[in-house]
């Protein structure tokens, strides 16, 4: 069947297929190429929200925003290609261990350096913007060939085929090259304009030459290969020592995500480690083999979360295991150790691998280990552009580490290694582990350039001292009398001292956020102060927040993993076209009763533990809970979508509820302060006021011809 290229229907859907492409490419790159925006992925968000909603309000402006959408994104994606040449990779404004912990930001602090990294994101974000009017004014006329609510549903399946495209392509471990092919193909079956064949050409052109000259730059004649997980750029580059002789030896390699060293393959077979000096050849050793000099025999069972390239594994091997589970969350990183990995570790028959989230592996195992091992699980990113969250934020959380206790044979003991920068991150890894295994732990420090502390607890070393696991390490005291909170679940933010929102994040939310109400508050100035539509500001922000909050939960029931957070906003796109089909049948009479659905949902879903459904069983307890978390969104598209079917004004209703959504993108961090489940009362509160004010406004009985 011949698709007619012109037709309207088909037109929105491709347009809304590539805004949501293009939105997800933007996000996940600059994550990748500025460090900083791999811990605010929200801030890009935040500019496609602005953009998209600006493009609504100017729908019928004479001056067409769409034709400088190309040429926007090329530039863009320059400034992403040769964002580490200009210096841009690694800009922070965050001094350095202060009042939050970022990997890959480690630079000098000032004012100076401070203000400037705070000029280039804004410079980023208004780019990105620009980039999204366009598509959101292209988007408004089209929507003005349909009724709202035909209009909305073929924008809303639109957006949920780029999602799946994406991901499509982001599990086929492609590079940002492809990605611009494949958005500039796109466009071009859109509309034909020289701008975007120069995107293919720029994507031809970074996946064949430019991304690897840039890497050689980047890592010297060391640098091996480079490859693109699902979360990260992936640089392999050889490690390099001197042996006794002073000759450079290579000695495995290094791994570096998103250009900061992550993990080493370290090449430890006899006849590599026979080149170096006793010394060396013991530090090497000792490094992955501490956990196991600390049990101080063989051990039956080990389990080792975070197990990336695989050193760690060798190191067990090395020491005896008998059998050894091995949790990594990237494929990549896995892959890349079967193969390059010296030691050959996974080619063991005693090593069984597991590809997925180290918290669900936890909860759902029922098998006992002589040694558990956290090896350096740190993340360098954040788990959704939706929220402040991390990848690892639910692994140290004390739940997560009594979840491992449960597991420890009676002589067992559990292993914490990390990152050891600020002396308040020390305090809250030891005082969590102390909490969860009823322990004292020990611990030992290595200074470096990046101080790396390591904690033993349970059962395994009871009255104990440091100097009888027979350590090279310094024994670091551990307190217990410091009043740092420790992370649970509901507050998951291992990184942050103290709860309460950083002042690094209130000044960037709020430099951000003046730019952003700046383009909107001047509509006012302009005689148009009855565009202002309170009730779908409203019903945007409360709904950005459920989204936000259900991510977390659900991401408790079935992991921290990029798979999960593209099928739930899938889901929610689903939710939201089932809830089209449902507004279609329904009429303004029907509001109460689906705001009390919502109401009563969002209630329930706020005082429900996403824990106590896990304790039901993986299908059980993972089926309930999708349904109590993800319900009051199905209740909230409904009222959305049965509002919007009467609307005179479809393009300025969808203008404020996404800026509605970029509120409550800033509500978001709150959870910093409050908690996780904080984000449900205070949706809760929103829908009150909006439906509150909503029945004051329509007090008469409802009709069919009744409008927002």
């Amino acid at each position: 069947m011949k698709i007619d290229l012109q037709n309207p229907r088909f037109q929105l859907f491709l347009i809304s297929l590539i805004t949501l492409f293009c939105e997800l490419l933007i996000i996940r790159w600059l994550a990748t190429e500025v460090r900083i925006f791999a811990y605010f992925k929200n801030i890009p968000l935040m500019s496609a929200l602005l953009g998209l909603s600006l493009g609504f309000i100017w729908t019928n402006k004479k001056k067409d925003l769409f034709k400088w959408t190309g040429i926007t994104l090329f530039f863009l994606s320059v400034m992403m290609i040769f964002a580490l040449a200009a210096g841009l990779t690694f800009l922070s404004f965050i001094n350095k261990g202060a009042n939050v912990m970022l990997f890959g930001t480690f630079v000098p602090f000032s004012n100076l350096t401070a203000i400037k990294t705070l000029g280039w994101m804004l410079a980023i974000f208004w780019m990105s913007t620009f980039f999204f009017v366009g598509l959101g004014q292209m988007t408004g006329k089209l929507f003005q060939n349909f009724k709202p609510l035909e209009a909305y549903s073929i924008n809303v399946f639109g957006g949920l085929v780029g999602i799946i495209i994406f991901s499509t392509l982001c599990y086929l471990n492609t590079n940002p090259g492809v990605w611009l092919i494949v958005a500039g193909l796109l466009f071009l079956l859109f509309q034909r304009r020289i701008s975007y064949v120069l995107l293919i050409i720029l994507g031809l052109l970074y996946s064949i030459i430019i991304a690897s000259a840039i890497a050689k730059i980047a890592y010297g004649s060391s640098f091996v290969e480079t490859a693109w997980s699902p979360y990260y750029r992936i640089d392999i580059r050889e490690s390099q020592l001197r042996d006794i002789d002073r000759k450079v030896q290579k000695a495995g390699y290094g791994v570096y995500i998103n250009y900061d060293s992550f993990q080493s393959m370290a090449d430890s077979r006899p006849q590599t480690i026979a080149h170096f000096a006793k010394p060396l050849q013991n530090e090497l050793l000792e490094f992955y083999e501490k956990p196991f000099k600390c049990y101080g025999k063989p051990p039956a069972n080990v389990l080792i979360l975070g197990a990336g390239s695989g050193s760690d594994v060798s190191a067990a091997l090395r020491s005896g295991a008998g059998h050894v589970d091995a949790v990594e969350i990237d494929p990549v990183i896995y892959k890349l150790g079967k193969r390059l990995n010296p030691d050959q570790p996974y080619s063991s028959d005693r090593v069984s691998v597991h590809l997925m989230d180290a918290r669900t592996y936890l909860r759902n195992c029922t098998k006992k280990y002589n040694v558990i091992v956290f090896a350096m699980l740190d993340s360098h990113t954040a788990f959704s552009s939706l929220s402040s969250l991390r990848t690892d934020n639910y692994i140290f959380t004390g739940e997560a580490l009594s979840e491992a206790t449960r597991l420890l044979t009676t002589d067992g003991i559990v292993c914490d290694a990390f990152v050891a920068i600020p002396d308040w991150l020390w305090d809250r890894h030891s005082k969590t582990l102390a909490l969860a295994t009823h322990s004292q732990p020990l611990g030992f420090f290595k200074k470096g350039v990046l101080p790396i502390g390591f904690l033993v607890a349970s059962p395994g070393i009871v009255n104990k001292a440091p100097k009888q696991l027979n350590l090279s390490w310094a024994s670091r005291s551990i307190n217990f009398d410091n009043e740092k909170v420790i992370a649970t679940d509901d507050w998951p933010f291992l990184f942050l001292p103290e709860k309460k929102i950083p002042s690094s994040y209130v000044i960037l939310i709020a430099v951000i956020f003046t730019a952003a109400t700046i383009p909107i508050f001047s509509q006012f100035h302009q005689g148009v102060r009855n565009f202002l539509n309170w009730e779908m500001f409203g019903l945007g922000m409360g709904f950005m927040l459920l989204e936000v909050r259900s991510m977390a939960n659900l991401s408790l029931l079935f992991g921290s993993t990029w798979i999960v957070n593209s099928v739930i906003i899938s889901a929610v796109m689903l939710f939201i076209l089932c809830a089209n089909w449902l507004a279609s049948k329904l009429n303004l009479n029907h509001i109460p009763n689906l705001a009390l659905g919502l109401i009563l949902s969002l209630l329930l879903s706020t005082l429900i533990n996403a824990n106590t459904l896990a304790g039901l069983g993986a299908i059980e307890g993972g089926g309930l809970g999708a349904f109590v978390f993800l319900l009051p969104l199905v209740f909230a598209s409904s009222i959305f979508s049965l509002l919007f079917k009467y609307t005179k004004n479809p393009t300025t209703c969808l203008a404020f509820n996404l800026i509605g959504g970029l509120f409550g993108i800033c509500l978001e961090y709150l959870s910093m302060w409050l908690g996780i489940a904080a984000l449900g009362y205070i949706a809760l509160a929103i829908y009150a006021i909006v439906f509150t004010l909503y029945m004051l406004k329509h007090s008469q009985m409802f009709s069919d011809e009744q409008v927002v």
